[in-house]
């Protein structure tokens, strides 16, 4: 059983709602766990646009499970902003540059 299942299936979440009227009267959607997931380090950064951004707020609202993960994820990428920037060791930087190069050739 999932949340997006809905509780006509069993689920513990609602089915999709195309009714929601998120904040200046934007449409909202209902969005799936993994949809908010794959969406919360783009809100974090402030790359997601006004519809999306209200949608996944609208989510988080009423989701303590996604909310305690983009309070995790804030944590996590706050503490990785305070270790220092060391570069790359030459070898591992010469195959990482050389990725796209060898993957353009497979195609």
């Amino acid at each position: 059983m999932t949340y997006a299942e809905g509780p006509a299936s069993g689920g513990v979440g609602s089915d999709l709602d195309l009714g929601n009227r998120g904040p200046g009267g934007i449409d909202t959607v209902e969005l799936r766990h993994t949809d908010v997931h794959e969406q919360l380090s783009e809100y974090l950064d402030g790359t997601l646009d006004e519809v999306q951004t209200a949608r996944l707020l609208g989510h988080l609202r009423d989701c303590a499970i996604c909310a305690a993960d983009l309070a995790t994820l804030r944590h996590t990428t706050d503490v990785l902003r305070t270790l220092p920037a060391r570069p790359a060791p030459e070898p591992l930087r010469q195959r990482l540059l050389a990725i796209p190069d060898a993957e353009q050739a497979a195609q």
